[in-house]
């Protein structure tokens, strides 16, 4: 076979006017021809399995109170955002983002929250609620100057975060 009949990459690489030939492929007459190497007596490793048992009640308790109790917090908190008398309006004018921003932090917070409740979407629902918390611990540093407050979002966070993870290791 010349070089002007090979394919692009081997005629670039290739240096004679033969082409080099791929390894073969084992077959499954090899793999049957290698068993027959290991002798009558030689057999494979025991297969053991980890059965787990179902959680208990008190288990699934644990599990469900911090999430329950998350979701309903952010959907208060979300709802308490839509209130225009309340002291959110102040706060996010100092902010200086605008009210239109106080009304989406409240939805994705009710959002979140919500879907934190569903065991099935706990991991949105708290990736949702984290970001919230995450901007309002800048908020709290850096706009507002709240001092020592920003903890308190940051524990939220810390709390949204380990839900999400918690639920993420089932």
């Amino acid at each position: 076979m010349s070089r002007r009949n090979l394919p692009r990459n081997e005629r670039e690489t290739t240096t004679s006017h033969v082409a080099s030939v791929p390894a073969a492929r084992p077959r499954l007459s090899d793999a049957v021809s290698r068993s027959r190497i290991w002798g009558r007596g030689t057999s494979l490793p025991d297969l053991q399995f980890d059965i787990e048992t179902p959680p208990t009640a008190a288990q699934r308790l644990i599990a469900l109170l911090p999430r329950v109790a998350f979701g309903i917090a952010f959907i208060t908190i979300g709802l308490s955002k839509f209130d225009s008398s309340g002291s959110w309006v102040r706060i996010f004018e100092q902010i200086g983002f605008g009210q239109w921003f106080r009304y989406f932090t409240g939805a994705i917070q009710v959002i979140g929250g919500g879907l934190m409740l569903v065991r099935r979407t706990t991991i949105v629902g708290a990736l949702m609620v984290a970001c919230t918390m995450a901007g309002a611990t800048v908020a709290d540093l850096f706009y507002l100057h709240a001092g020592p407050a920003f903890v308190i979002p940051l524990v939220l966070f810390a709390g949204a975060i380990a839900i999400g993870w918690q639920r993420w290791a089932e």
